[in-house]
């Protein structure tokens, strides 16, 4: 993967979806003074160096609060980087993830919001496993729903312990 590197990933285990829309609440427990803390939703996950990753964050820049893509090389951004940070506080956040690989069309919303507040599309991976995770901090996520297409024979790999 290049630099990008997690450091701790929890994916929902021997399934690969054909397409996913993933809900949950999300809340940050790095101090508060940490602006860069952050939160992935990790989807279409292939492999340690082939998904996508939604990354929540206190900031926007290059690499905070975007959708992400890694394949075979360094996260590259494949939205437009310009939304409105997302995980700014240590409150309780609720987000829901619709990606269909059939259509590359990835679309985020936070807090019950009607507009996306990231978007994306991209067919590069099509569909693969879900979970979460961060870079450098904690959090809690609570109240998870998959509701999505199982393609069993695609079940991604399941990833190497460190």
């Amino acid at each position: 993967m290049g630099s990008t590197c997690l450091w701790a990933i929890a994916l929902l285990r021997d399934r690969a979806f054909t397409y996913a829309t993933i809900d949950a609440e999300l809340r940050s427990t790095a101090d508060p003074s940490v602006t860069r803390a952050d939160v992935l939703v990790i989807f279409g996950y292939q492999s340690p160096s082939r998904f996508y990753y939604l990354h929540l964050s206190g900031i926007t820049d290059d690499v905070h609060n975007g959708i992400f893509i890694v394949d075979e090389a360094d996260r590259r951004r494949i939205d437009d980087g310009t939304a409105t940070p997302q995980l700014a506080d240590r409150s309780w956040h609720r987000v829901r993830l619709e990606h269909d690989p059939s259509t590359g069309r990835i679309e985020v919303y936070v807090d019950g919001a009607r507009t996306p507040a990231l978007t994306a599309v991209d067919r590069t991976l099509g569909g693969g496993g879900v979970g979460f995770g961060s870079f450098d901090d904690t959090a809690l996520i609570r109240d998870i729903s998959v509701r999505a297409g199982l393609a069993v024979s695609d079940a991604p790999p399941r990833p190497r312990r460190r």
